[in-house]
């Protein structure tokens, strides 16, 4: 404990004797900056009357800060397919119509304007049937079969 005493009292004296003896030619402990050390000071800025800050007080504080990125709209999804399958046509001058099989597995045959499973027969073809299924053209083409 003596000695922490110790070490305090030299310190203070060595403050003091730094303070009381330093040299004559460092000037005054508080003397003016010299001016091309001294900062310009900024001009003030006007004053406002208070109707200038009408759109600060009128601005809502819980908002965020910025808008949020808009939300990418859903991919649009394809246009539903009709159940059915082209297996042939025939194309005759008075007698042209389309065989079309039926997710049951049904052969079924249908004119330009009839429907058949909700599509509407629209141009035949003889490769290809277009239908028109809620709203959207379809073309079908003919099975191929697998030749074992």
């Amino acid at each position: 404990m003596w000695v922490m005493d110790a070490v305090l009292a030299v310190g203070g004296v060595c403050l003091v004797g730094a303070l009381l003896f330093r040299p004559l030619d460092a000037g005054p402990v508080c003397a003016e900056p010299s001016p091309e050390r001294v900062a310009p000071r900024p001009e003030r800025a006007p004053v406002l009357p208070l109707e200038a800050y009408a759109a600060v007080y009128e601005r809502d504080l819980q908002r965020p800060l910025y808008d949020p990125s808009p939300v990418p709209a859903p991919a649009a999804k394809p246009p539903p397919a009709p159940d059915l399958r082209l297996v042939g046509t025939v194309i005759e001058p008075d007698n042209t119509f389309a065989l079309l099989r039926t997710r049951r597995g049904e052969v079924k045959w249908a004119r330009i304007g009839e429907a058949l499973e909700g599509a509407e027969v629209v141009e035949i073809e003889s490769e290809a049937v277009t239908v028109r299924f809620k709203g959207v053209d379809h073309q079908l083409a003919i099975e191929k079969k697998e030749s074992p």
